[in-house]
């Protein structure tokens, strides 16, 4: 067996011998995109390894993880460069990545100043969205991403539930200032000690009041979860709490079908005719909407390996209603 970096340093094989090459596979394709160009033909590498196959040698190719066979300086330095590429800013990102396609041979000088110049308008636009128009959707996305975005206090103080899930009677729980908090239940009605006892029902309350689920996952209804007591006819929960120092109040309803939300804000009554435009006004007065408080505040236990499991589609999917993704 003969292993060797270079096709021309190894001793002359005879039928029989295997010989491993190890090549850069980007530099390769390089080196044969430039001879077809050229000659049309195939490239000397191509034409003596089937040589030697030809002869009844065994040619076995390995791709170069890092240094290839034309290995130099300048390839050192882009290599480099796009290893740091995750902690620049997006315009040095972009620099860096047509730059280093130059360098490959994977675009044509010509073009570079082109792809730079436009690429770097559009970088611009989604970065500074206040010029954004409504016939372009991706500088509306970015203008509604960052309005929503904005630096907000948000402060929950206390919840209050009744006649929801496991809570028959009016329980008042405080929010604000509670450090870790373990909760441990009693279930008094038979079965496992803790089981129904209401546990997850008290901690999702809350994303129930300002949200209208209790369920973390986006897939799930708001409206399809039936929270009423089973001694109860209707569930109460009222949320009061401070944003951006401005006390505010919301207290969501359900009865049978019919649900309720009362919306208000620094002692002003902000209810609308419809809930789903008091639920508008909350996502705007509080700065966050329930796609987010579902993924950063509020984890369900049976969401926790959501991500892990998740396709690259989904993930993607998840990822966009936290981060830009637009910019990438």
């Amino acid at each position: 067996e003969i292993v060797t970096n270079n096709v021309d340093n190894y001793v002359p094989p005879v039928a029989g011998d295997r010989i491993v090459l190890s090549v850069s596979g980007q530099d390769l394709a390089v080196h044969r995109r430039s001879v077809e160009s050229n000659s049309g033909t195939y490239s000397e590498f191509d034409e003596r390894v089937s040589e030697l196959r030809k002869r009844g040698v065994k040619v076995e190719i390995r791709e170069l993880k890092e240094n290839g066979f034309t290995e130099n300086k300048a390839e050192k330095a882009t290599d480099k460069a796009i290893s740091l590429a995750e902690d620049m800013p997006v315009k040095d990102t972009f620099t860096t990545f047509v730059k280093a396609e130059e360098s490959r041979g994977n675009l044509k000088a010509k073009l570079v100043p082109i792809i730079l110049e436009r690429g770097l308008e559009t970088i611009e636009e989604i970065l500074n969205p206040e010029n954004a128009t409504e016939e372009d959707p991706l500088m509306m996305s970015a203008n509604s991403r960052e309005s929503s975005s904005s630096t907000t206090d948000l402060i929950l103080e206390k919840v209050t539930v009744e006649g929801f899930g496991s809570f028959r009677q009016k329980v008042c729980y405080p929010l604000d200032n509670r450090g870790l908090v373990l909760l441990r239940g009693s279930n008094k009605d038979g079965g496992a000690d803790s089981n129904g006892s209401g546990k997850s029902t008290l901690a999702m309350a809350t994303l129930w009041a300002l949200t209208g689920s209790t369920d973390t996952r986006p897939m799930q209804d708001a409206r399809a979860a039936d929270v009423v007591n089973d001694s109860s006819q209707m569930a109460s929960v009222s949320v009061h709490g401070t944003v951006n120092s401005f006390d505010f109040i919301i207290t969501r309803t359900k009865m049978g079908k019919k649900g309720g939300l009362e919306f208000i804000l620094d002692g002003k009554d902000l209810t609308k005719q419809a809930m789903k435009d008091t639920q508008i006004a909350i996502n705007e007065s509080l700065g966050v909407g329930p796609q987010i408080l579902a993924r950063t505040i509020f984890h369900g236990q049976h969401a926790m390996n959501g991500l892990l499991e998740a396709t690259d589609a989904k993930l993607k999917e998840e990822l966009s209603v936290i981060v830009p993704l637009e910019l990438w």
